[in-house]
């Protein structure tokens, strides 16, 4: 884990973004563990730097950023602090054009230039896809302009990366994926890259069971803007940690004062099977994919040893290249009727019922997985 990370976060000086993607798995709290670790000094694998956070929908949890900080041994002391975590809110993506433009470079440079304040050594934006659910209904034009903004927004952050020497950390989020066999049974015999095909090696992972149920948002314009993609799932998996993996609850217990009643609480908490999360890479230009297992507690985000493996290791096609996808050309073409889910089919048709507005709240993001037309 600290390999990763190590490698995510010093290798901003060519210009790096790195994309985390999941809902209620974890991902706000593994970016406020970075904007921790980045303050670290360099002997201990930090950058001796600041964070910059940019919240879209919600504001800075300080609340939880304090308690890992506090919490895990590593940022405790004067080494590590909320003073060092710069927050701004961009709930539109003209206010965060705007703050990519016009506020953050003139605050990273003023950050630079004064001795006694720590340089920014990244970025963190929470998180992108937000920005784009308040357009009330889904159509081309509306997709035009959505690749145009992340189109837009990519050039701005790797422009700042690039100038800065910071690294750029985008949390997204993920939606249902649909299984297109019919599609790519019509494909068979022609010489076509099918995008359903392609795309589960830069959209989503397959490490342990049902982790491919999920893929990124945004589509393919945004899986091309990126560097790294990090997915984190829930696995609804649970097992005892040994005594390893607790001893740093126990030392917390030693090092920082508790009622009884909190100490009682804590030694029955050791004895609960703990909940355990996946953490994929699922593709990386400065990474080989791998995956882990991974819990997480009051100090944050701890990964199991003895867990990794490869994302795609249930796949049984080739094994993919580690660099982003390439745009080759992208042709709406997705009948979302030949598709199926987890769910029960019976389900599924019930949602996509024939009622009046029954698409208004369809993922359109179907829209860009193909990559050419099926010929008829």
């Amino acid at each position: 884990m600290g390999n990763i990370w190590g490698k995510v976060c010093t290798s901003s000086l060519n210009s790096r973004i790195t994309n985390i993607l999941y809902s209620a798995a974890g991902k706000t709290q593994l970016a406020l563990q970075l904007s921790l670790c980045i303050q670290l000094p360099r002997s201990m694998g930090g950058l001796e730097g600041s964070a910059c956070y940019l919240t879209t929908s919600s504001t800075l949890p300080t609340a939880r950023l304090h308690q890992i900080s506090r919490t895990r041994n590593i940022f405790s002391g004067d080494v590590c602090g909320l003073a060092h975590v710069h927050t701004i809110s961009t709930p539109t993506i003209s206010v965060l054009i705007n703050v990519l433009i016009n506020i953050l470079p003139s605050f990273i440079s003023s950050q630079a230039s004064n001795s006694s304040m720590k340089p920014v050594r990244i970025l963190v934006i929470d998180a992108l896809a937000e920005l784009f659910h308040s357009s009330p209904q889904t159509s081309s034009s509306t997709l035009f302009e959505r690749s145009k903004n992340i189109s837009e927004i990519s050039l701005l952050l790797h422009n700042i990366a690039t100038a800065y020497h910071i690294a750029v950390i985008v949390l997204n989020e993920v939606v249902d994926a649909f299984d297109h066999a019919n599609n790519s049974e019509a494909m068979e015999g022609y010489d076509y890259l099918v995008y359903n095909d392609q795309s589960k090696w830069f959209n989503k992972a397959d490490s342990v069971p049902g982790e491919n149920l999920k893929e990124a948002s945004l589509g393919l314009t945004w899986s091309n803007q990126i560097n790294t993609r990090i997915l984190l799932s829930r696995t609804g998996r649970r097992r005892h940690l040994d005594d390893n993996e607790l001893a740093p609850r126990k030392r917390l217990r030693i090092d920082y004062q508790h009622t009884e009643e909190q100490s009682k609480e804590a030694d029955q908490l050791d004895d609960e099977p703990a909940l355990i999360r996946r953490l994929s890479v699922v593709f990386s230009s400065i990474s080989e994919p791998i995956s882990m297992d991974y819990i997480v507690s009051e100090q944050g985000i701890t990964c199991l040893s003895g867990t990794g493996g490869h994302p795609h290791q249930h796949s049984s096609v080739p094994e993919p290249s580690t660099l982003p996808p390439v745009d080759i050309c992208e042709t709406p073409n997705v009948d979302p009727f030949s598709s199926t889910t987890a769910a029960p089919i019976e389900e599924e048709w019930d949602r996509l019922s024939f009622d009046e507005g029954a698409y208004d709240d369809f993922d359109w993001d179907a829209l860009e997985q193909q990559l050419t037309q099926i010929p008829a």
